[in-house]
């Protein structure tokens, strides 16, 4: 899947692992520790929006946990998951 990650600039990247907490991304950009971005997960016809702070940075990309996730989002995101799954 790929996802769009908005903090002081815009940037692609893959979604490597999903969960209901965050995300494991895979991108060439870099982003601080910490730092407070907002998270776009193309999937299908569908889009998943969420604020996100960055909790690991490596040179292959990044992880993040998801915050401030809405209920309606919350769903999509476990229906995502678990068809994925099957």
């Amino acid at each position: 899947m790929h996802a769009t990650v908005i903090g002081a600039r815009r940037v692609a990247a893959r979604v490597r692992n999903l969960a209901l907490g965050g995300a494991l991304l895979e991108t060439d950009a870099h982003f601080a520790v910490g730092e407070s971005v907002n998270l776009e997960i193309h999937a299908g016809t569908r889009t998943i929006k969420s604020a996100a702070r960055v909790r690991g940075a490596t040179p292959q990309g990044i992880s993040v946990e998801f915050v401030e996730l809405k209920p309606a989002t919350r769903k999509l995101l476990r229906d995502l998951i678990t068809k994925l799954l099957d």
